[in-house]
């Protein structure tokens, strides 16, 4: 009987070690197979929201002629295997982020013209912005896209280490190259007479290559409309892209001041002004002082 048993015993052992080993082989087919799909299989296609373009015609569709800012433009990876186009995003995909990445120009058999490649997010730094990349296989992955220069930027995809990113377009002169090199960055004051004029000092703006207005919680592009330089005065127009609601809504939260009637102030009077002198100095706070008109 107890021969017998030890029999009985190794059988079921034997059993069990098969069953085991069926299930084992069976979990590696399957994994086998799983590996296989996605390293042969066909990835999906992302969305298209600007259309589907090759390169010239991204430019001649979102960037010529436009008032571009820094990080707009078309880039090419260090390993040349995707030419991307940033452009605003003024479509409905994704709208919490402000630019669009795509694929002008790719060797990935998987990508084709147009797909979404990144999306970028502004952050308090100009030459900063936080990114949504899309992997080869794309899968996405959050990282951050800082600009060295102009025309170079760089990411930190995983565990593949830094990426460059060279600007193709648009193409610095030698002459841009040195005026960017001397130019002198201004600040000044101004205040809304409109929900998109803004009056300020002619001074600040001019020779302007280009006017950046910031308030408290926006920064947009202006444009010199009027100026008036015996009195030191200039006029400026926000840009804003978009549809006319879309617009409307960016600049509902601007309350335009309410002028006075010049003709019924006297000697005596209290006024006061408000503005950012010397920021550089004194900071990005507004600084307040008071005085009275002592003639009219």
């Amino acid at each position: 009987m107890i021969k017998s048993a030890w029999q009985m015993h190794h059988h079921k052992v034997i059993i069990i070690v098969r069953v085991l080993v069926l299930v084992i082989g069976s979990l590696y087919f399957h994994i086998g197979c799983y590996t296989n799909s996605q390293q042969f299989g066909t990835f999906r296609s992302l969305p298209k929201p600007a259309g589907q373009y090759a390169k010239n015609e991204v430019i001649e569709k979102y960037l010529s002629g436009k008032d571009l800012d820094y990080v707009e433009g078309v880039w090419v990876l260090d390993n040349n295997q995707y030419e991307i186009a940033i452009i605003k995003n003024t479509f409905n995909y994704l709208p919490q982020y402000d630019y669009i990445g795509i694929i002008t120009d790719t060797e990935n058999k998987d990508w084709s013209l147009g797909e979404t490649k990144l999306l970028l997010k502004k952050t308090a730094s100009e030459y900063v912005y936080s990114v949504k990349y899309f992997m080869g296989n794309k899968s996405d992955l959050g990282t951050t896209f800082v600009m060295t220069n102009n025309n170079l930027g760089e990411m930190i995809l995983g565990l593949t280490g830094k990426t460059m990113l060279i600007r193709s377009y648009p193409v610095e002169t030698p002459r841009q190259r040195q005026s960017e090199s001397i130019q002198i960055s201004k600040t000044g004051t101004g205040f809304f007479i409109t929900d998109d004029l803004i009056v300020t000092n002619y001074h600040v703006v001019a020779d302007a290559k280009r006017i950046k207005i910031n308030t408290s919680d926006k920064s947009f592009i202006c444009k010199l409309v009027i100026k008036d330089q015996a009195n030191d005065l200039a006029i400026l127009k926000i840009i804003i892209e978009g549809t006319e609601l879309e617009k409307k809504t960016f600049t509902s939260s601007f309350v335009p001041l309410f002028i006075g009637d010049v003709r019924k102030t006297k000697d005596g009077d209290k006024v006061f002004t408000i503005g950012y002198p010397l920021t550089s100095e004194l900071g990005k706070h507004p600084r307040v002082s008071e005085g009275i008109i002592n003639s009219v």
